[in-house]
């Protein structure tokens, strides 16, 4: 478990220096190996935690769509987050039924494996895009202005 934690630190410094060398604002949170970012999207600001887990070797970036799905729409909401995932080629949308809460996730396992710059910029630049094509469209359909078969059609 020692190693573990040593190499997720390590995972955990070359993230933040990745970021320092881009010179793109964040926050360090260092007892919890977490950093977070907002950049600003098309449309939306879009707001980014990425997470350095020790104990299971992996790197996860997690954003959450700027508004919940409304409970009358949930199970429309769900089929939709569904439609999306299965046209990624990476990562996937999370639907909460209780709260109509959508969330991105990308996660990248880190065991025996050296992570380069490259698969740093992967990581950012293809969340950002993701979020960023995707949350409009969250957005107009939780606000009403988008019905599931529009939703679906445009997919």
């Amino acid at each position: 478990m020692a190693n573990e934690n040593v190499r997720a630190k390590s995972v955990y410094e070359d993230i933040c220096s990745y970021f320092d060398s881009k010179s793109w604002k964040y926050k360090r949170h260092d007892d919890d190996l977490v950093l977070t970012y907002t950049v600003t999207g098309d449309d939306l600001d879009m707001d980014f935690i990425m997470f350095v887990y020790d104990d299971r070797e992996l790197i996860k970036i997690v954003s959450r769509m700027p508004v919940a799905v409304p409970e009358d729409k949930r199970i429309e909401g769900a089929t939709a987050v569904c439609a999306v995932n299965y046209g990624l080629s990476d990562g996937f949308f999370t639907f909460n039924l209780a709260d109509g809460k959508i969330d991105f996730n990308l996660v990248l396992a880190y065991m025996g494996s050296e992570l380069t710059n490259e698969a740093f910029e992967y990581l950012v630049a293809y969340s950002q895009f993701v979020v960023d094509e995707y949350n409009d469209k969250f957005f107009a359909f939780a606000k009403g202005y988008m019905g599931l078969e529009d939703f679906i059609k445009n997919e």
